[in-house]
């Protein structure tokens, strides 16, 4: 089991293993620096604190075992956000049958209410 598989709790499907294959297709064929650039991006884009739109809530899928900076980092930036807590790793949703279809489901909910 890789380090990956085993940090974001991944299922070795055949879908999942097409993704993963294709995701590291895709990084490999970038140049480093671009690479570095998009995720360096991601870390220093400015958001301003205490953003709030009347008639607006900031739905956010928190994956507890980020930490709790990143919950702190959520109330700083948002006015009253709607925090939907999972015990998961980030992200792990997307790789792991066992959170895949409960964050689906919160979402649809959202959605629907």
């Amino acid at each position: 089991m890789s380090l990956l598989q085993k940090g974001l709790d991944i299922e070795m499907t055949d879908e999942t293993a097409a993704f993963m294959d294709h995701f590291a297709d895709s990084i490999a064929r970038r140049h480093p620096r671009t690479v570095s650039r998009e995720y360096y991006s991601d870390y220093i884009t400015p958001l301003e604190n205490d953003i709030h739109v009347n008639g607006t809530t900031v739905h956010i899928i928190y994956a507890q075992k980020m930490g709790e900076k990143y919950l702190k980092r959520y109330y700083l930036h948002f006015r009253d956000p709607d925090i939907i807590p999972f015990d998961m790793p980030h992200e792990a949703w997307l790789f792991s049958n066992a959170w895949k279809q409960p964050v689906l489901d919160a979402i649809n909910n959202l959605m629907m209410s």
